[in-house]
């Protein structure tokens, strides 16, 4: 293959990245069509939470119309292809779903303990 070939090739598949993967930035009027829930939630080490995305509008149309997530940071928070969040390591990530060049995000804080500590006085009574 041709150097100038090559660099073609690799071109492309940079700019299909976005469409590989959940989007980089869903901050424009795009995110209004996949929501995902919960949109903002607290998980502690070794939870892990089933997240959901609904796709609507020119989301939902042409494409493969499935959804595919995908986590800011990985050491704080892993996601699987069915969008199950798992607690690794305190921290802040972005859970992203993205569908057909449109994408929602959620934002997942991961602290230390079991969270029942925040139900209880400073003396350990409820």
């Amino acid at each position: 293959m041709s150097r100038h070939a090559k660099l073609l090739s690799a071109a492309f598949l940079l700019s299909a990245l976005p469409l590989l993967f959940a989007c980089d930035n869903p901050t424009g009027p795009e995110e209004q069509f996949i929501r995902v829930y919960p949109a903002s939630t607290t998980l502690y080490v070794g939870q892990w939470l089933k997240f959901s995305a609904t796709v609507n509008g020119p989301a939902a149309t042409g494409g493969d119309n499935e959804v595919r997530w995908s986590s800011s940071n990985t050491a704080v928070a892993s996601v699987s292809k069915d969008g199950i969040v798992v607690a690794k390591a305190p921290g802040i990530t972005t859970i992203r779903a993205g569908c057909n060049g449109y994408c929602g995000a959620a934002r997942v804080t991961v602290k230390y303990g079991s969270g029942e500590w925040e139900e209880m006085g400073s003396d350990g009574e409820e």
